[in-house]
């Protein structure tokens, strides 16, 4: 079982997840939280197939670095809906995965910014 959760703060949020991943038979660890922004900026945690989640992580790097300023949330939401009609909607029933996604992403003002 994957547990990723966030909790907004007074000065900002605490992201947290367990670090296994794999099937019964091969288990490994490896943070399922990831900076997209390699700035401290946006975070990405996950819950889903790891291969999936790689692949949608190094997408949504790219629509990170490429927005303007003021335009990531609603590029990253119109990535995030091209990656669902792709990868959940128009997948045949045998090929769909499921895949919980919770994103932080720090915006001018906040109190880490004082």
């Amino acid at each position: 079982m994957t547990i990723t959760v966030g909790f907004t703060c007074k000065d900002g949020v605490v992201l947290a997840s367990d670090t296994q991943v794999g099937n019964s038979t091969s288990k490994a660890n490896e943070s399922k939280i990831f900076d997209l922004s390699d700035n401290g900026t946006c975070f990405l945690g996950y819950a889903g197939i790891i291969s999936r989640t790689k692949e949608i992580r190094e997408e949504l790097k790219k629509t990170f670095a490429n927005a303007g300023e003021g335009q990531v949330v609603n590029e990253l939401k119109h990535k995030i809906k091209e990656i669902h009609e792709e990868v959940f909607t128009r997948a045949a029933k045998t090929e769909k995965d499921w895949q919980t996604l919770l994103f932080a992403i720090r915006t001018r003002g906040c109190p880490a910014d004082s």
